[in-house]
This record gives C-alpha cells, structure tokens and sequence, in this order.
C-alpha cells in the first residue's frame, strides 16, 4: 500500500495537519491547482446537497453519514444538532436551552420536522 492516512471526517489525506488546517491549505492550494480545485468543489457540492457543512464553532467542514442526529466537532468540540446545521445548546454549553436548537425544550417538542429524537 501507499502507506498514508485517511482522515475519515473529511475522507483525505493531511498528515501533519488538522481538518481546519487542511481545509484552509485546500482553498489556498485550488488557486493553482486543479486536484486542490477538484477536492475543493467536492466539499463545496456535499455541503449544498446537506451531506457537509461548516461547523458553527470553527468553520470546518464536518459530515454526517448516518446515525444520532447530534454531532461534536472533531476540532472545537461544539456539540451540534444535524437538522438545524447549528449548535445542540446556548452559549452557557451543555444543558443550556437558552439558545441552541432547544430540541425539547418546550413541552417535549422537538427542534425540526426532520429530527430523529435522539438528541
């Protein structure tokens, strides 16, 4: 084998730097480069089909396979609700329903339509 190591929240290779990193290398790289240019248009595509988007947090770009509808960013560690695309709590964190997504909050209804519970 090539004997590198694939990022599986972003599906490349960047040893030696974080996804933020990385993906800020990326928009600096595709002035220049078409494979840069190409991974940059993938992401950019995944995130207008709702399969990406970029954390409320930091901006990285995270993804969301299947599964819990809560997710932690691997970077900043914000916790954050799919459905929405923004943070689970308010600003005071966990437990916070002062801001957030509020998902049962009010009389145990849920923060979208598309919600699965489970957050």
């Amino acid at each position: 084998g090539c004997k590198h190591w694939i990022c599986m929240t972003c599906v490349a290779v960047h040893e030696g730097q974080n996804c933020l990193e990385y993906q800020e290398d990326l928009k600096l790289r595709a002035m220049n480069d078409a494979t840069a240019r190409k991974d940059q248009e993938h992401l950019e595509e995944m995130i207008k089909r709702r399969e990406a988007m970029y954390c409320p947090g930091c901006r990285v770009i995270i993804q969301k396979l299947s599964g819990c509808d809560w997710l932690q960013c691997t970077q900043c560690k914000m916790e954050i609700c799919w459905p929405t695309r923004g943070p689970r709590w308010g600003p005071g964190g966990r437990g916070d329903t002062s801001g957030g997504c509020r998902c049962r909050a009010d009389k145990g209804k849920l923060c979208t339509k598309d919600c699965q519970n489970c957050h």
